[in-house]
C-alpha cells in the first residue's frame, strides 16, 4: 500500500506573524501547522489546529491528544511533520490503524497524502491546510470522548473556548462564582442560565441582565437546537450550543492522579494482592488477598488471574486465566490501574467514577415507551435519590443507567466510556440494595 501524497508541503510551515491580526488571537492561531479533523462513529465532527511539529495520540493522560476509549492504546499512535510533510506511525498499538482502509505497519512512519484518511477505533481522523480564518486551539492538549458531550463554545474576542453542559443548571456571566466564567468586561457579573429541561437546554437571561441576542431578537430566553448561536451584550460574544463538543482542552498535568514508581529488576515472580505478603500490596477492597501473579519470562511478562473475585483487565479486557503483556499495556486490578514500562510498573489509583446518561429510551412494545428521553449526569461522590410512587418508573431507570438491563435507545458513559459495551469493567464499581428486606422480618433483635 503507497500512501504518499501526490505533492510536498502541502501544511503549512511556520511563519512570522501577520501585524494585521488581532493580538488576542494571533499566538496560537499563526503557528498552526496543520487542521487536524475528526469524523466521530455517532455522526459528530470537530477541528484541531495543531501547533507542534510532533503530537502523541493516545489514551494515557501524558499525549497531546486524548481519546477516551478502552480500544485505545495508551499510547497509540505519533503524527509528526516533517521536510514538507505530514508521517504517521503506530507505536505498536494493540488495535492497529487504518490508513484510507489499510492496516499500517507498527512502528514504521507512512507518509499521509492531502487527502488521506486514518482510523483509530470508532475516530476517523483528516489533516488540511491551515487558513488564516481559523481560530486558534482552545488549547495545546485536548481529549475526546467515544460519546457526544453536549456544550457550549463561545467566542470571545478572537479566541475559542469550550464549556461541556455537565449539569441540569450552568450560569454564565464575568464574575469568577459563574460556572461559565466569560473573560470579558462587556459581559455583566451574571448574565444569563443555561437549564435542561427534558432533553432541551434552555438559555435565559438573569432578571436584572439585558435579553440575549438571537439574530435580530433580543427575548429573555431560547430553546438551543444544535448549531444555534446567541450573543451576549454584543455580536463579538457569542455563545454556540453543540450536541458535542468534540476537542475539549485538557488541564495541565495528568488526569490520572500522581504515578507510584514500581521497580521490577531483578524479579521474576511478583505477586499482587491485598494481603501483605504480596511484592505489590493494593490495599482496595475490591482486591483479593492474592489476586495476581506477574511472571517474567525472558524479556516478557505474563500475568495470571489467581481465582480473585473480581478479575484482572488489561487494555479494558477480561483475561480469561492469563495474559501475556508488551509495554505500555494497562492492567487493572480494583479500583488501581498499572501500567507496564520496561522494567518497571507506574500505579494509578482510580480518583472517582462520573456517571453520564443521555436520552434514555425503553420501548416493550411498538406503542409504550417507559423512559421519554431521560438525561442526567452523577459527578463523583454525589448522592443521587430516585423518589417516586409505585409504578414510577424508578426500577426501569435505575435497571437503564446501571447497565443491568440497557435502555434501547440512548446512551450510558462512565468516565467518558460506553458502560453497555464495557460493562464487566465497572461491574465491580456497582453496588444493588433491593427496594424490600430480605431478612426475615418476624425476627427480633434479641
Amino acid at each position: 500500500m503507497d500512501c504518499r501524497a501526490t505533492d510536498t508541503a502541502w501544511f503549512r510551515a511556520r511563519r512570522r506573524p501577520d501585524p494585521r491580526v488581532h493580538p488576542a488571537s494571533r499566538g496560537l492561531r499563526m503557528s498552526a501547522i496543520a487542521i487536524l479533523q475528526v469524523q466521530f462513529a455517532w455522526g459528530g465532527s470537530d477541528e484541531h489546529a495543531l501547533t507542534q511539529s510532533l503530537t502523541q495520540i493516545g489514551r494515557a493522560a501524558d499525549n497531546d491528544v486524548i481519546l477516551n476509549d478502552p480500544q485505545v492504546s495508551l499510547h497509540h499512535a505519533k503524527l509528526s511533520f516533517l521536510g514538507g510533510q505530514a508521517w504517521l506511525m503506530d507505536l505498536g498499538s494493540l488495535n492497529g490503524i487504518t490508513v484510507n482502509g489499510h492496516p499500517i505497519p507498527p512502528r514504521t512512519s507512512v507518509m499521509l497524502g492531502p487527502d488521506a484518511e486514518f482510523q483509530i477505533d470508532e475516530f476517523t481522523f483528516r489533516l488540511r491546510k491551515p487558513e488564516d480564518a481559523d481560530l486558534p486551539p482552545v488549547a495545546e492538549r485536548v481529549s475526546l470522548g467515544s460519546m457526544p458531550v453536549p456544550g457550549l463554545v463561545a467566542h470571545v474576542d478572537g479566541r475559542l473556548l469550550k464549556f461541556p453542559l455537565d449539569t441540569h443548571a450552568i450560569s454564565i456571566g464575568s464574575a469568577p462564582d459563574n460556572d461559565i466564567v466569560i473573560p470579558c468586561p462587556r459581559v455583566p457579573p451574571h448574565h444569563a442560565e443555561v437549564h435542561l429541561r427534558g432533553d432541551r437546554y434552555v438559555i435565559a437571561a438573569r432578571d436584572d441582565a439585558p435579553g440575549i441576542l438571537v439574530g435580530d431578537q433580543l427575548p429573555r430566553s431560547h430553546v438551543f437546537e444544535h448549531g444555534d448561536t446567541v450573543c451576549l451584550v454584543d455580536p463579538s460574544i457569542a455563545l454556540q450550543f453543540r450536541a458535542s463538543l468534540g476537542f475539549i482542552a485538557v488541564a495541565g498535568g495528568a488526569t490520572l492522579g500522581e504515578a507510584i514508581e514500581i521497580d521490577l529488576k531483578g524479579r521474576d515472580l511478583i505477586g499482587v494482592g491485598r494481603a501483605p505478603d504480596n511484592q505489590i500490596v493494593l490495599d482496595h477492597p475490591q482486591v483479593s488477598l492474592h489476586h495476581a501473579l506477574l511472571e517474567r519470562r525472558g524479556s516478557r511478562y505474563r500475568i495470571r488471574d489467581l481465582k480473585s473475585s473480581s478479575g484482572v483487565f488489561v487494555d479494558g479486557h477480561l483475561i480469561d486465566e492469563e495474559a501475556w503483556l508488551k509495554e505500555g499495556d494497562e492492567i487493572r486490578i480494583g479500583g488501581i490501574r498499572l501500567i507496564l514500562h520496561e522494567d518497571g510498573l507506574e500505579e494509578y489509583w482510580q480518583e472517582g467514577l462520573r456517571l453520564d446518561a443521555r436520552h434514555l429510551q425503553k420501548w416493550v412494545s411498538p406503542d409504550v415507551n417507559l423512559l421519554q428521553n431521560i438525561s442526567l449526569c452523577i459527578r463523583p461522590q454525589e448522592f443521587v435519590a430516585l423518589v417516586g410512587m409505585s409504578g414510577a418508573g424508578k426500577s426501569t431507570l435505575m435497571d437503564a443507567v446501571n447497565g443491568f438491563r440497557p435502555a434501547t435507545h440512548g446512551q450510558v458513559a462512565v468516565n467518558g466510556i460506553d458502560l453497555y459495551g464495557n460493562f464487566d469493567l465497572f461491574r465491580n464499581d456497582m453496588g444493588y440494595v433491593p427496594q424490600k428486606d430480605i431478612v426475615h422480618q418476624e425476627l427480633t433483635v434479641y
